[in-house]
């Protein structure tokens, strides 16, 4: 392993390449600490991407990545029609199990915190089993269609031990989607060089352990029986911060505004059309950007 030079420049010691490819944190958190963060703080504090009140438009922007991705779902499947049984681990706010709840599908929800449901979809509670990740998938031997895994992978400890668990119990015909960040991106390290950023902001402990690439995740997957069928992104905000009047790393101020001209600007992408914008952020994801990288695994 070895440890990772930013923008051309003095190796960041927080970080360490491992032998998957991607970058994990030379110090990691306890186990005690990461329970107490997510148990405690992190729905409560409005940390990351999630926050006590969405206007409508921030709504549907949610419920249009969603449905791109059941879109996909269906296409690999080739079917519209199929329906059975989803696991979402690390639920959070319970948008993609109200989402196939409505399609009739058979939901459950893991999370450490039930704060999120409550806040934004409390119908479905009774479909979350809330407590450790790791304790509650090891439990019964119940097999599903579709497995959800939406920014977590980052955030464990053991994201391996995590996807051997879950390969298990995938069905034969069933799908992993991944959900993560898109560290170490090509973009970031050019933003670095040329000086529009000056800092790896997308370093943060102890909420990010490991910080993936796309050949990084295929290969972790690859380890833990797993074969990458798709990969797409979402709108690459990031673009934003080549131009210094938008760059919200610079200027957190610009934060608010850039946010809401993504919402915006990926709402239209969906209403001119949800299968070329999934093309669109397929070929996005081929060239290494867009702020997220969104995979789907099959068993091998």
């Amino acid at each position: 392993m070895a440890n990772v030079k930013i923008g051309g420049g003095t190796p960041d010691e927080r970080v360490i390449k491992n032998k998957f490819g991607f970058y994990e944190l030379t110090e990691k958190p306890s186990e005690d600490v990461l329970k107490k963060y997510y148990e405690d703080l992190y729905y409560q504090n409005e940390t990351g991407t999630y926050q006590s009140v969405y206007n409508e438009d921030e709504k549907r922007m949610i419920q249009n990545k969603i449905k791109r991705i059941h879109f996909v779902i269906n296409r690999l499947w080739g079917t519209n029609e199929k329906k059975g049984k989803l696991l979402d681990i690390g639920c959070g706010e319970g948008w993609v199990l109200q989402h196939f709840y409505n399609h009739d599908w058979d939901v459950k929800g893991i999370d450490y915190s039930s704060h999120g449901i409550k806040s934004q979809n409390p119908a479905m509670l009774p479909f979350l089993c809330q407590g450790d990740i790791y304790n509650l998938l090891n439990v019964g031997d119940q097999k599903y269609d579709v497995i959800w895994l939406a920014c977590v992978l980052e955030h464990v400890l053991e994201p391996k031990l995590l996807l051997t668990q879950v390969a298990n119990m995938i069905s034969p015909d069933g799908i992993l989607i991944i959900t993560v960040p898109n560290d170490f991106s090509v973009l970031q390290q050019k933003l670095l060089e040329k000086n529009y950023i000056d800092t790896s902001f997308w370093i943060a402990s102890p909420d990010h352990i490991s910080y993936f690439n796309k050949d990084g995740l295929e290969n972790l997957c690859s380890e833990a029986g797993m074969k990458k069928v798709f990969d797409m992104t979402e709108f690459p905000i990031d673009f934003n911060l080549a131009n210094m009047d938008s760059n919200y790393v610079r200027d957190k101020s610009k934060g608010k505004n850039v946010h809401l001209s993504r919402v915006f600007l990926e709402n239209l992408l969906d209403e001119i059309s949800m299968p070329k914008t999934v093309e669109l952020y397929k070929a996005l994801a081929e060239l290494g950007l867009g702020r997220e990288i969104i995979s789907f695994f099959t068993p091998v």
